[in-house]
């Protein structure tokens, strides 16, 4: 199930966060997309949305449907009036296509809403309005949220989905200017381990966090960091699209739009086989702040902390990290 920020917040904006208001909102998030929820003007989400790469003057919109859609986006710098409109492009079912909005007004908060027609439907409706922030200007002051070492292949022994859809909404209370995954939030231990690293395995433990970074993700760019566990490491390369390594690579980039060198980003400018730039490591300024990522793992030839495939202890008789939660892990964190 899609969680929508709004639909959330809008409960708990009157009753305290607890496992109980969570279920009660995810419960009006699902009666939305029931006959009766439309029939009673119940808002629903057409798309799971991240977005990615701000700068002082730009945005990516990274826009995953469940079903064929013809979309754009309409935005402006007051609730009531869009003045600048994207480009209509293609968006396949379970394949996340980019907006790019450039031309931006630099230190501004930005909303915007996307319009959409079905494949069967020359009518464009309105997606539900969002907003969110292009670079600050020095001295300007801002928020911003980090979390990482999520483990979602470890549920029940260091991972709760529902406490993550509550830890989301709260970042989303704070409405930060970005938020950063530090890494080890996207583990394929447990598929490298039992032989089933392929790309359809790897790829859903991609699409399955959109989920949980959805409640955020249309109203807060989200910047990740590799981490040990996503083995995204260069020790692994050999030569062929289908090792570990590549196919976590690709799968990162298809699914979270992330930052190259540019004029507003420095970073990685190395290309890694079958991947192309890793979008790995990267520095930006916001405000006063500079902000560096960094990243071992593309750039070692050896195995930095864990060997994939090898299981400790403490994670014997885990799953092999599904997703919605997932099952089972692999190594220390």
């Amino acid at each position: 199930m899609a969680y929508d920020s709004k639909t959330l917040l809008n409960y708990w904006a009157q009753k305290p966060l607890s496992r109980r208001s969570l279920l009660v909102a995810a419960a009006a998030s699902a009666f939305a997309n029931t006959a009766l929820g439309k029939a009673v003007g119940a808002t629903q989400s057409i798309a799971n949305v991240i977005l990615g790469r701000p700068t002082n003057n730009s945005i990516a919109v990274s826009i995953l449907a469940s079903e064929k859609l013809n979309a754009y986006i309409e935005y402006g710098y007051t609730k009531t009036k869009y003045t600048g409109k994207s480009a209509t492009i293609a968006v396949d079912p379970g394949n996340p296509a980019v907006i790019d909005l450039s031309d931006l007004k630099a230190s501004s908060k930005v909303y915007y809403r996307i319009r959409y027609a079905t494949s069967n439907s020359k009518t464009f409706q309105s997606g539900k309005q969002n907003s969110f922030s292009t670079a600050k200007k020095a001295a300007s002051t801002f928020a911003f949220t980090v979390h990482g070492d999520t483990h979602p292949e470890r549920n029940g022994k260091m991972f709760n989905s529902e406490l993550y859809y509550v830890t989301m909404a709260n970042v989303a209370t704070q409405q930060p200017d970005f938020h950063i995954l530090m890494g080890d939030d996207f583990s394929i231990d447990p598929l490298i381990g039992k032989g089933q690293a392929n790309q359809v395995n790897v790829e859903k433990i991609y699409r399955t966090h959109r989920d949980w970074l959805g409640v955020i993700g249309a109203n807060v760019p989200v910047f990740l960091i590799n981490g040990n566990h996503e083995q995204a490491a260069a020790y692994l390369l050999d030569g062929t699209l289908t090792n570990p390594a590549v196919l976590a690579g690709n799968a990162r980039l298809k699914y979270f739009p992330l930052p190259a060198p540019d004029s507003f980003y420095t970073g990685d400018s190395y290309e890694v086989p079958g991947v192309g730039l890793p979008r790995d490591y990267y520095a930006w300024t916001w405000g006063d702040a500079l902000f560096v990522t960094l990243d071992p793992y593309w750039h070692s030839k050896n195995a930095v902390d864990n060997v994939a495939g090898v299981t400790v202890p403490e994670d014997q008789g885990s799953g092999g990290g599904q997703g919605g939660g997932g099952q089972g892990g692999n190594k220390k964190g």
